[in-house]
């Protein structure tokens, strides 16, 4: 996984695309890349000088307050289409696509926070323009990823200073139109970006109502196939499943089979236990409606006998990663009890689990690895303290050898995509948080 998150890292900073989409399927590279088709507009190259200075002077004005954006309506929008946009999609001028997107979003529409029906007009139009690259199967691949991750960019309201952004919900339209099409039209690497987008609207708690359900219906099924489609490598399939269940467990709902099927996950011992502590926390994420005490009693038991394997097999391994172990063990002490920051809503915890004695072992167990390095044997005896309160057998007797450990690291920050980094980095993915 650390493998594609550098990967999916280069994709988001350069122009190689075919080296950075790796594992995953994607449409043929088009060696040329057209300009951004607007017939209604004269071509960029057609304006002079002076005509170019109007059009900066007009958004100019529109930024100081000093004209409407009804005034200058038609000179706002040929500002960007004819001048902003464009030069982005020059064959020359392609590599520089991620730069361009993130100087955009700092500087012209941060400038226009404080004039709210211009910043609303740029969003829509940036929005309108990035979805035609998007669509348009013959810009290139870079062009096309870096105009989703744009529109997943947006924001209806802009961060300032520690204050994050509210993102623009509209754009949520796009990540589903996008999600709902085949990989002709939509390759891996437009719906890598797209739940990119999806993803940090879900941790903002802004995906609600029939969005909300129709993200979720979307999401199951890519969750739940273990089995890649054709043209996507394993690890490719790992980490959309794994983007697929954080953006679930962010967005809340717990109805239809969205809790069987991270229980699924969570019991699936050929599955990695990134995906596993994944599910486990997208369990502790949820708004529960109802939850009969047999099942909740059911996925306490599952997630806690989740933590029992990882300390398991953590014990067998040569090098003990006690940072590793303290990871999985906190995405089970996120579905016990809900995360560390929980929202105002759900995210409490799987209710009525009758996991506390599971739960004080877990805390217990995050606790040493905090105050020393344990060792095998250690481990071992914690793990079977776990094994006693989940009712199982415990393990075979082993020494307390003097096994190395790698030293522990400070909690992780809970959410979709955090177990090793505080919210809205990407963890391993490698994409860059928003």
């Amino acid at each position: 996984m650390a493998r594609i998150g550098k990967l999916l890292g280069s994709l988001a900073l350069t122009a190689n695309l075919s080296m950075c989409a790796a594992g995953f399927s994607q449409d043929t590279v088009p060696d040329t890349i057209s300009q951004i088709p607007s017939p209604a507009l004269p071509a960029a190259g057609a304006l002079s000088r002076e005509q170019i200075s109007e059009l900066k002077k007009a958004v100019s004005d529109i930024r100081m307050k000093e004209t409407s954006l009804a005034e200058k309506q038609k000179e706002f929008n040929d500002y960007f289409n004819l001048i902003v946009f464009p030069p982005w999609l020059a064959p020359d001028k392609v590599a520089n696509f991620a730069k361009e997107r993130i100087d955009f979003k700092a500087s012209k529409l941060y400038s226009l926070r404080e004039v709210p029906d211009a910043h609303e007009a740029l969003n829509r139009l940036t929005q309108k323009t990035m979805g035609d690259i998007v669509g348009g199967q013959n810009y290139h691949p870079v062009a096309r990823f870096n105009a989703m991750l744009l529109i997943g960019e947006l924001d209806e309201v802009e961060p300032v200073g520690k204050v994050p952004g509210v993102p623009f919900k509209e754009a949520q339209k796009e990540f589903l139109r996008v999600m709902s099409l085949d990989a002709r039209l939509a390759p891996d690497y437009i719906k890598i970006a797209a739940m990119q987008g999806l993803l940090r609207h879900a941790q903002a708690h802004v995906v609600t109502g029939a969005d909300a359900g129709n993200a979720v219906n979307l999401l199951l099924p890519i969750a739940a196939a273990a089995k890649p489609p054709a043209g996507r490598s394993l690890d490719g399939q790992v980490w959309m499943r794994r983007r697929a269940v954080q953006i679930i467990g962010a967005i809340g709902l717990s109805g239809g089979a969205v809790t069987s099927e991270l229980q699924k996950i969570v019991k699936d011992t050929s599955a990695p236990f990134n995906l596993r502590c994944d599910a486990a926390m997208a369990l502790g994420e949820l708004e529960y409606k109802e939850l009969p005490q047999a099942k909740a009693a059911e996925l306490g038991k599952d997630v806690g006998l989740l933590a029992l394997d990882a300390t398991r097999r953590e014990v067998k391994e040569t090098e003990i990663s006690l940072p590793q172990l303290k990871t999985r063990l906190h995405a089970v002490k996120v579905a016990l009890a809900g995360p560390d920051e929980p929202a105002a809503t759900g995210g409490r915890g799987i209710p009525g689990a009758n996991a506390d004695a599971t739960l004080k072992v877990i805390v217990d167990m995050m606790a040493a690895i905090d105050a020393k390095s344990p060792d095998a044997g250690s481990l071992s005896r914690q793990a079977d303290a776990l094994a006693a309160t989940l009712g199982v057998a415990a393990g075979p007797a082993m020494p307390a050898p003097n096994v190395p450990a790698k030293p522990p690291t400070a909690a992780p920050a809970t959410g979709p995509g955090k177990a090793a980094a505080k919210a809205p980095n990407l963890d391993e993915f490698g994409a860059p948080g928003k």
